[in-house]
């Protein structure tokens, strides 16, 4: 009797894929479970729900299966071989009465698609990040529709039973946990060193390059385009006036060229501040570069009361000059 050693190896080899990708999946949820347990055992049990938290009893079967493409579109869509077609393709696959795309913008480099899949018991919204069509950042943000009753106030807290019970057991991602979400953030380091490679005529600060953590978190932030804040007429950001009070010019020049238009202007304007007060003189690359971003025309949050915000279109459009932005820094430092 012959034996076909390739189709041997061959199945071997994915017999192998498998039992990696169980493993993987198992330890995914394993750590999961163990990060529920432990919020829902600490100060949130005693302090929050005064040691009286109940789950919901009963749920629909049709309905738990109908959720599974959550956690299947997820899986899909947040990993660094996620392509902005792929998003495409994920939502053609089940329809937009269950997954659509609700915000789309671009700064800078960075290409953002915002995704919500509604489920019976389950939604999730994703956030996915793109350079040159190359996914750089994924965060999923799940909450359920479904609550625990969370002491004698009866407040509602996410029903981490059904999620534990019918979610994160398939999850290929870690969450932090709160009250009312499970969260993932993830930034592709692998990408972005590649990127880097390609486009140089942008610096692609990586988080973890610099040995100090506040730095980092600049680096950060700047491929979160939701988290890079709005502008402000009166006040320099914290972390640029920190940049200069710590004489890390080096850093705001980087940031100068950001892929993230945001990040880049607030490393302009404390250039501009550093050039009046005469600790910066600026070559052509940064004169050219400032011209640029005073020319973009992506998207601007700008801050008008506490809790009032205005799209702005590009620099131009906030009617600013470099002698208010002088005196922002002045004021600030």
């Amino acid at each position: 009797m012959k034996t076909n050693v390739s189709k041997i190896l061959i199945l071997v080899f994915f017999v192998a894929i498998r039992i990696n990708c169980i493993a993987q999946s198992t330890e995914y949820f394993t750590e999961n479970s163990q990060r529920i347990n432990a919020y829902l055992n600490g100060p949130v049990e005693w302090k929050t729900c005064e040691g009286e938290i109940s789950f919901p009893q009963k749920y629909k079967a049709s309905k738990i299966k109908s959720d599974a493409f959550v956690v299947s579109f997820v899986n899909a869509i947040t990993n660094n071989q996620t392509t902005a077609d792929d998003i495409g393709v994920q939502l053609k696959k089940v329809g937009k009465k269950k997954a659509l795309i609700i915000n789309e913008s671009i700064s800078g480099l960075i290409q953002t698609k915002e995704i919500l899949l509604k489920g019976n018991y389950l939604r999730a919204n994703v956030i996915v990040g793109f350079i040159d069509n190359i996914v750089v950042r994924s965060k999923v943000r799940l909450t359920t529709v479904t609550h625990a009753k969370c002491g004698v106030y009866d407040n509602r807290m996410m029903d981490f039973q059904f999620v534990k019970d019918f979610f994160i057991k398939d999850a290929k991602m870690l969450f932090s946990v709160t009250y009312d979400e499970m969260s993932s953030d993830t930034i592709y380091f692998s990408n972005l060193t590649s990127l880097a490679e390609k486009r140089k005529d942008y610096r692609f600060n990586i988080p973890g390059t610099s040995s100090e953590g506040w730095i980092n978190e600049i680096f950060t932030k700047q491929y979160q385009t939701d988290s890079t804040g709005s502008y402000n007429y009166a006040k320099a950001p914290k972390d640029f006036a920190r940049l200069i009070k710590e004489n890390k010019t080096e850093v705001i020049k980087d940031l100068l060229f950001s892929p993230n238009y945001f990040t880049s202007i607030n490393a302009m304007e404390a250039l501009l501040y550093l050039t009046s007060v005469n600790k910066v003189q600026l070559t052509a690359e940064l004169s050219s570069r400032i011209a640029q971003i005073k020319n973009g025309s992506f998207i601007i949050m700008q801050q008008g009361a506490p809790d009032v915000f205005y799209k702005r279109e590009g620099y131009k459009e906030l009617h600013t000059t470099d002698d208010r932005v002088v005196n922002k820094y002045t004021s600030s430092m």
